[in-house]
């Protein structure tokens, strides 16, 4: 489907005050059959374009041809309204380069290929990338930088080696509530976004960047958690975009990078 034609039921949506939990229980689909038509990765069939015409109240073919000023009704989609139609309603702004998730005050979700960001308010936000891993506090009172290299760890403007951040935290190491946080970010995606079913995802991330960080820190190379990151990304393919089917090819890989690990491994240890 177009994204012309997807950017159409959005705006038609919103000149009702409808949210898509509204339109979806008025038209008896699910709310992410919805999401999937204003996004343009999928198409209604022709009986639910009939019933969008009619709740819209325009004509079929002003729903799929469209036209910039008006229909056969008479019925107009204003241009540049980009309201949410009610005001617990988070917009989710789909485009092909990602996903982008924004919230009425501001607070949004973006994974894209320059990395993962999550912005909260008053300039919260955690940026992950190929640059490292970077975030700041409200009103940037405090903030963190880990290169990604693992070289150095900065906080609140004070460079740390690993050995001295290990040091002056260590007391705080294995208190830190990394689940409790990632139990809460779950629980937003979910109130908020309506996330829950693909949201759990990240509760597999955290075993996975936690060994990253390891591998990192020590600089061993050979302990990539090379199965985690294809469970995760078989995940990731099958709950976004569909693809269980040829994905799980993936797991055919994992005996090839172990033989090769291996191999690696045992030349360089007869050098």
């Amino acid at each position: 489907m177009n994204i012309e034609l997807a950017n159409r039921f959005v705006a038609l949506r919103r000149e009702k005050g409808y949210s898509q939990e509204v339109l979806a229980e008025k038209m008896g689909v699910s709310r992410q059959a919805i999401s999937k038509w204003e996004c343009g990765e999928a198409s209604p069939d022709t009986d639910n374009l009939i019933l969008l015409a009619k709740i819209y109240d325009v004509s079929l073919d002003f729903l799929l041809i469209g036209n910039s000023n008006t229909d056969n009704n008479n019925n107009t989609v204003p241009q540049g309204k980009n309201e949410p139609s009610d005001d617990n309603d988070a917009s989710s702004v789909c485009k092909h380069a990602g996903i982008h998730m924004e919230g009425k005050n501001g607070e949004g979700l973006h994974i894209d290929k320059t990395g993962i960001r999550m912005e909260g308010k008053n300039g919260a936000a955690l940026h992950i990338n190929i640059t490292g891993i970077h975030g700041q506090s409200e009103n940037n009172k405090k903030s963190l930088h880990i290169q990604k290299d693992g070289s150095s760890i900065n906080v609140d403007g004070k460079n740390y080696t690993w050995a001295e951040a290990k040091k002056k935290w260590k007391h705080n190491r294995h208190t830190f509530p990394l689940m409790s946080i990632v139990a809460i970010i779950y629980i937003m995606l979910g109130t908020f976004y309506h996330l829950w079913h693909s949201a759990w995802i990240i509760f597999i991330a955290v075993p996975l960047l936690c060994r990253i960080v390891k591998m990192v820190r020590e600089r061993d190379w050979a302990s990539f958690p090379y199965t985690l990151c294809v469970v995760c990304v078989y995940l990731i393919l099958g709950i976004f975009y569909n693809l269980w089917h040829p994905a799980w090819v993936l797991f055919l890989t994992i005996p090839m990078f172990n033989y090769i690990k291996r191999y690696i491994t045992e030349k360089n240890d007869a050098e």
